[in-house]
């Protein structure tokens, strides 16, 4: 009895038994190879594949299934869950027992996306003294529709100033925020590597964004959607590295930054370049 191969022609099952045994022991080599390899390199790998992709390489090996340990990238996403107050200590819990688990060095890239949990803000400690460089928290309340999420005015995430140091300020390169509040403390150090900074529904006071965007000298993308300050926005602090910028819904009467070298606008409004100085009036 001959059965197919995987090209299409005949292959008897002796052809077919060796083709399996040759399979299975190229696989059993390739975990070794993999598991031999120096911790760095590991997770330079790991560091290519999304959470989800370093979950499912679990399947090909039972000495594979604690490799998302050392993964760099962490996601945890809890917006389908149901939002009752027993799911929402749920998720806390998992995202904390996960963060425990966690055997890296570094965590390059926090994810967390969920409702509004006081609970996570020991997540966020972990990450941050794990030198994480991209942290991202979006906080959305999934039961409010788009329209009333821009009007609401209740109480918010606040971001967690007070865990952070000197240390992890300098590792942090990108920093993504949504529906949280966001009030610098009286000493800030401000993000000197700070590369990247989108903030969506964010809570802020023009003066402490005035004072965050001037900390931000390597700053390279900026995005700010739907964010209420009822008031313009001045700096004359100069954004020398800024080549994006995007300003969409948030109510600003005017804004004007020195930012000589940017590439890309995206915002809405009339925009005016004066010398070395962008302007953009609503």
């Amino acid at each position: 009895m001959r059965k197919r191969g995987l090209d299409g022609s005949s292959m008897c099952r002796k052809t077919l038994l060796k083709y399996c045994h040759h399979e299975s022991d190229f696989i059993e080599k390739a975990n070794i190879q993999f598991a031999s390899l120096p911790y760095n390199v590991m997770c330079k790998v790991l560091s290519k594949l999304t959470p989800k992709e370093v979950v499912r390489t679990s399947v090909l090996s039972s000495t594979w299934k604690h490799m998302w340990k050392i993964c760099p990238k962490l996601r945890f996403d809890g917006t389908e869950m149901c939002g009752t107050q027993q799911h929402i200590h749920q998720f806390g819990d998992e995202v904390s027992t996960g963060l425990q688990q966690y055997q890296g060095k570094i965590v390059e890239e926090l994810d967390i996306k969920f409702e509004y949990e006081s609970l996570l803000v020991d997540d966020v400690r972990f990450a941050l003294s794990s030198l994480t460089k991209k942290l991202a928290l979006d906080f959305v309340l999934a039961n409010l529709f788009k329209a009333d999420l821009y009007a609401y005015d209740g109480d918010r995430y606040k971001f967690p100033f007070g865990i952070l140091d000197n240390r992890s300020l300098a590792h942090l390169q990108q920093l993504q925020l949504s529906f949280l509040s966001f009030q610098l403390p009286p000493q800030f150090g401000g993000f000197p590597n700070l590369r990247n900074l989108e903030l969506h529904l964010l809570q802020v006071s023009s003066k402490d964004l005035e004072d965050v965007l001037s900390s931000c000298r390597s700053l390279e993308w900026f995005s700010m959607v739907r964010c209420h300050l009822n008031n313009e926005l001045k700096m004359a602090q100069p954004l020398s590295h800024l080549l994006y910028l995007r300003v969409e819904c948030c109510n600003i009467t005017r804004i004007e930054l020195n930012a000589p070298n940017v590439k890309e606008n995206c915002s809405r409004g009339a925009v005016l370049k004066i010398s070395t100085n962008l302007k953009v009036v609503n």
